[in-house]
Parts: structure tokens; sequence; C-alpha cells
């Protein structure tokens, strides 16, 4: 980890709503420049709608977020992803018909108004990504791997600070994992910030400098890896089992 005692991101008693229920609720947290940082937990804790309320794409009820020191609490995805914030979805978002090279130029086109430069971006950004497939044929022919790298791509094109990456472990077999771990380690150097939301505790030891885990939309702890996942709390919350039973989610 290359962080620096500054934090890039400041979350402080985030709270968010849906109708009646609390999907996120007073959360407090700091995202140190250059860590990864995962957020993790049971189904339905809240770690998905804490990364749109970081990007931009979901509305707090309360609290505020600080991105390089400016408060930007409410403001719009549009402008987060101008100030450096970059995310994916659990769900690949691709356009099935286009190529791997089509799919990242309509995020690189977002931030560079030249061709040459939008092409320029796309490329750095597969070959960051440690892309190795045809680029030239529909995604659609592609395997749920590659796809995974191409959506991670497009949020490379952006060139961001910070990257929200949402679940892109599930799916993928064992050894795709581990190809996929090496490439998101080398990104922190960089100068790129990563959070990370997981259920794939191969993914959470060997990549994350931190956990943070959220249970019933709040933060349960955070802290060293190791640390975190020897707490029976979280085993019990996150897990819903013995931390002897532990697998490849």
């Amino acid at each position: 980890m290359s962080a620096v005692s500054s934090p890039l991101l400041q979350v402080r008693g985030a709270t968010v709503a849906f109708g009646g229920v609390l999907a996120v609720n007073d959360v407090s947290l700091d995202v140190m420049r250059g860590e990864i940082l995962g957020i993790v937990g049971p189904n339905g804790a809240g770690k998905s709608t804490l990364f749109g309320a970081i990007a931009g794409g979901v509305p707090l009820k309360s609290g505020t977020i600080e991105l390089n020191g400016e408060d930007v609490s409410g403001r719009r995805a549009s402008y987060m992803s101008h100030r450096g914030v970059a995310r994916t979805f659990q769900k690949v978002r691709l356009f099935a018909s286009m190529t791997a090279e089509e799919n990242v130029l309509v995020a690189a086109r977002a931030h560079e108004r030249s061709s040459a430069g939008a092409n320029e971006r796309a490329a750095e950004a597969l070959d960051r990504i440690g892309f190795l497939a045809n680029r030239r044929v529909p995604v659609s022919g592609l395997s749920l791997a590659d796809r995974k790298r191409i959506e991670i791509a497009r949020g490379l094109a952006a060139k961001p600070t910070l990257l929200l990456l949402d679940e892109m472990m599930n799916g993928l077999t064992v050894e795709e994992t581990d190809a996929l771990i090496e490439a998101i380690r080398s990104l922190p150097s960089e100068g790129l910030t990563i959070m990370l939301v997981e259920h794939v505790l191969q993914v959470v030891r060997s990549l994350c400098d931190r956990l943070a885990v959220l249970h019933h939309g709040q933060l349960l702890v955070e802290g060293d890896p190791a640390h975190v996942l020897s707490r029976p709390d979280v085993a019990e919350a996150w897990l819903g089992r013995a931390t002897g039973q532990e697998g490849h989610e």
C-alpha cells in the first residue's frame, strides 16, 4: 500500500433511506490515498447503496461526503465522475453487440473530446487491466472474466482517482479470480485508490489493505483484514457460519 496520511475520501454519518427503511445508517469512514479498502458484509447490508451514495447515484438522507477536501454531498454522478470517481456494477453493463474497444470508447469519450485522445484512453485502460482477448469482436462472444475486465476498463478510461469495484469476482473460477486479483493489485501503484465490495474471501484476504464490515446498514468494524476476519461477530454477521468453513464463494 502506498497510502499517505491524508484521506482521499471522508464519509461522515452517511444515511440513505428507501421509504422507511435505512439502507445505510450513520456510516463514517476514511479512505486513504493509494489503498485498497474492502467493503464486506452479508447481502442487503448496504454495501452497494454506500457505493451509490459516494458515486452520486443515490441521495443521502443525512451526513456528508468529502472528496479531496471538497464537500460533494448531494452531487450528481456526472459531477462525481469529473471529480475522479468511477464505479462498476454487480451486473456487467456492456453493449453486447459492440466490441471491447467500442465499449471502453463510450466511457473515454465522456472525458476526452478528441477521437485520438479517446482511442488512447481506451487502449490504455484495457492494457492496465490486462485485457488479452480480441478487442474487435462483439463482447457477447467473450468469457465472463473478459467482460468483467472490460467493465473495469470502462471505469479506468475516466482516469479516476477513486475506483469503486462492485463484486467483480462473482461468477469467476479460482484461476480467473487469481488473474484478476493480480491485475487489480497493480493499480494503486499508478496513483489510484480502490474501494471494492466482495464476497470472495480469497480476494479480501489477499488484495485488501483494510476491511470495513457493514451489517444492517451500519459499520460493524473496520481494520486489518486478518484481525477483522478473525472476529466471531464478523463471521456470524457476514459469513453466517464458523470461520473454519470458508471457501471460494
